[in-house]
Order: structure tokens, then C-alpha cells, then sequence
């Protein structure tokens, strides 16, 4: 299993043109699409997640669902996200058998390596920026992320605050891929938006 690139997760609230936004940055180049969402009941995720997935797959893209097996489960998604306050990767692993499940590692390499043992598919590490989607999470240092290959096997991904300027930074660590929330939704130009952090993150030399 391959899983790397632009990692697009919602947001929340969404906007009159999210789905605008959304399939645009589809098209443009995003490789996975997560659907988050804490608040809203599960009749009107279930709605939305619907929707979702018939635009996901008609790009060929990953879909992933945020914290939800039930919702996983019921629009058949191709994975589940999860961190330390959700379900447990073991039990989410049973109902899950197989799918995607990724892991938030936070700043943490000994939780991204417990997490690689107990079968998570990715990790995710992050924030390492002020991210204006989570207001109140911490940051963590960058620096965990200098020798996370000699721990870490499976996909890595950065996640919090991510745009062009910082990207390069990222590029550095030779990540798998970026997850980003704020930059593609907040802009103008979702097309231009995802291409800049492709070049940001990739190089200059990288086509889509």
C-alpha cells in the first residue's frame, strides 16, 4: 500500500462552496481526502460523508473518515483516522480488518512506534506550526522528525499550519506527504493553492 502526497481534511464549519473547493482540490493534485467532523450528529455526517466519497472515487483519490468506525463502516471508506482520545488502534483493527488506519503521533516518536506495532497503516506528527484550525494545540518540536525513519516503517505525514514556505522546511524530512486544512480551504484559489504546496513540498521539478 502506497499512501503519500497532499492529505486534504475538512473542515469544520463548512462553507457554502465546499464542495467546490473540495473537488477542485481533487483534481489539482490532492491524493487523500479525510472527513472530520467532532460536532454535527450522525444522520448529517452520514450525508455528507455520502457525498463525499461519490466525489472522492470519482478521482480515484483515498477516502479517509476522522474518528467514526460506524461511519467508515456505513460508506464503505477506504480508512479511518484516529488518535490517543478515540477509539483504540486494537479494537478499531477488529472492526476494521481491512483498512486504512492512520494514527496522530503528535510530537511523539515513542507513540508513532507503539502505534506502527499495533498495526496503524500511517502516522501522522504535528503540530509543528500555528495552525489556525487548532487554536488551542500545542507545538511540538520539529525535531523529532530528524531520525524518524530509523523508527518508523509505514507512511509519514506532517500535519498543522502546513503552506508553501513551510513545506519546504518539511521537504527536508523526506516525508511521505503533508496534511493540510486551512491553506487549500481558506484561499481563493484552491487550484492554485494545492499546485503551490505540490511545489513547495516536491520541488520545483515535480509534475503532476
Amino acid at each position: 500500500m502506497t499512501l503519500g502526497g497532499i492529505y486534504l481534511v475538512t473542515p469544520e464549519p463548512i462553507a457554502s462552496n465546499f464542495f467546490e473547493v473540495t473537488e477542485k482540490a481533487l483534481v489539482s493534485g490532492v491524493s487523500i481526502l479525510q472527513f472530520r467532523n467532532k460536532s454535527a450528529g450522525f444522520h448529517y455526517k452520514l450525508e455528507l460523508a455520502q457525498k463525499l466519497s461519490s466525489l472522492v472515487y470519482r478521482y480515484n483519490k483515498k477516502f479517509i473518515i476522522d474518528d467514526d468506525v460506524d461511519l467508515a463502516i456505513a460508506v464503505n471508506a477506504d480508512g479511518l483516522h484516529i488518535g490517543k482520545d478515540d477509539i483504540p488502534l486494537s479494537e478499531a483493527r477488529k472492526k476494521l480488518p481491512d483498512k486504512i488506519i492512520g494514527y496522530s503521533t503528535y510530537g511523539s516518536r515513542e507513540i508513532a512506534v507503539q502505534a506502527q506495532s499495533l498495526g496503524a497503516d500511517y502516522v501522522s506528527f504535528g503540530p509543528f506550526f500555528a495552525t489556525n484550525s487548532k487554536k488551542d494545540a500545542g507545538l511540538y518540536d520539529i525535531k523529532v522528525l530528524e531520525e524518524i525513519r530509523k523508527y518508523i516503517h509505514v507512511p509519514i505525514f506532517a500535519i498543522g499550519g502546513i503552506n508553501p514556505e513551510n513545506a519546504r522546511v518539511l521537504r527536508s524530512f523526506n516525508l511521505d506527504g503533508i496534511c493540510v486544512i486551512s491553506w487549500v480551504y481558506s484561499s481563493i484559489d484552491a487550484t492554485r493553492a494545492v499546485r503551490e504546496l505540490m511545489r513547495a513540498f516536491y520541488g520545483v521539478d515535480y509534475i503532476n
